[in-house]
């Protein structure tokens, strides 16, 4: 192999330690709370992860965080803006806290697809962090 070769391979696995080791600082910042908003989940991991998540059309959708479970993780939903009755949702126009972000379209909490998840999942660096949802645009069931 000549130097060249080698020193294009040192330089290839350098870039992805350096890659690995920014994707743990990013899980490590994360710290989710009970009503926040997130935008960028991928429809292939939701189906993993749910193994019943309908990804059909949209490469992403927007996830929920329901609650934090003890010191292991969080419950977190897929949302849609496609209506499903008998579901909690998310008033189209509600202005999100801390980010100012408006919901352009009323989004579903998809509950009956509620996963656990741990911060160090690779899952959460891809999030996108929309706002924390204000209670009065949290609405139950029609």
């Amino acid at each position: 192999m000549s130097k060249t070769s080698k020193e294009l391979l040192k330089n290839l696995w350098r870039e992805k330690e350096s890659n690995r080791a920014q994707r743990r600082e990013a899980d490590a910042g994360i710290t989710f709370l009970p009503g926040q908003f997130y935008f960028g989940a991928d429809d292939k991991e939701l189906k993993s992860i749910t193994r019943q998540f309908p990804a059909v059309i949209f490469t992403t959708h927007p996830v929920y965080v329901l609650k934090k479970i003890a010191n292991l993780g969080y419950k977190l939903c897929p949302c849609t803006t496609n209506d499903h009755n008998h579901t909690p949702y998310i008033m189209e126009g509600c202005v999100l806290e801390d980010t100012g972000r408006r919901i352009k379209r009323t989004s579903f909490v998809l509950t009956q697809y509620a996963f656990n998840i741990t911060k160090a999942k690779n899952f959460c660096t891809k999030l996108d962090y929309a706002g924390l949802v204000p209670k009065k645009c949290f609405k139950e069931p029609k």
